[in-house]
């Protein structure tokens, strides 16, 4: 059991240091995601309102190190942005102001 848990461990301490950063921007309605690299697997991209409510959901593609998504038609406020798959998650704050 030791062994399978230290394997497992290196596979997902790989993964989480597949991505180093994570960069993200706002302008005129639209979040970019840029990641430093190309992911491993996609990921699912999730955005929530302060209220809780997931206003959006999209999958981003392992290919892609950058995604831009159209904020356009949500409210302005403060967002939890969350992208994850079975192994990684990033979570981090955007403000959108119009």
């Amino acid at each position: 059991m030791s062994q399978y848990y230290s394997e497992l461990s290196e596979k997902v301490s790989k993964k989480l240091a597949s991505i180093e950063t994570v960069k993200t921007t706002v302008a005129n309605g639209e979040l970019t995601i840029e990641v430093d690299r190309p992911l491993d697997e996609d990921m699912i991209l999730m955005v929530v309102n302060s209220s809780g409510r997931t206003v959006m959901l999209d999958k981003v593609y392992a290919s892609e190190h950058k995604t831009r998504i159209d904020m356009s038609d949500l409210e302005r406020g403060v967002f939890i942005i969350k992208l994850y798959n079975d192994d990684y998650s990033k979570i981090f704050r955007v403000l959108l102001i119009r």
